[in-house]
C-alpha cells in the first residue's frame, strides 16, 4: 500500500515491526496516511475511512527489482481492495 510520511505511517511501521511483519510501503508526501474510525455495536460494525495516501498507490512500485525479489520470496500476501479505487486501478 501507500502511506504518507507522517506520524500515522511511523506508528503503523512500529506496530508491524513489533509483530514481526515486514512491510514495503510506497511512501508519498502528496497525502497523509489514511485513517479509519471503527464503530462497533453488539455484532454490527461500521467504518468511516479516509483513504488518504492509499489512493495514490502506483502499480510501478511492485515492478522494481527489490520488490520483485520480495514478492518472489514471500510466503504470505495480504491484499485489500484499495488499489482498485486508485486511478490506476479503475
Amino acid at each position: 500500500g501507500c502511506v504518507g510520511k507522517d506520524k500515522y505511517s511511523e506508528e503503523l511501521q512500529r506496530c508491524c515491526e513489533q509483530d514481526g511483519v515486514e512491510t514495503y510501503y510506497l511512501e508519498t508526501e502528496e497525502a497523509p496516511t489514511g485513517t479509519c474510525a471503527v464503530l462497533v455495536y453488539e455484532k454490527e460494525r461500521t467504518l468511516i475511512a479516509n483513504l488518504g495516501a492509499a489512493n495514490l498507490y502506483k502499480h510501478a512500485h511492485t515492478q522494481s527489482a527489490e520488490m520483485q525479489q520480495v514478492i518472489a520470496k514471500a510466503q504470505v500476501y495480504y491484499c485489500a481492495g484499495f488499489p482498485l479505487s486508485t486511478p490506476e486501478g479503475k
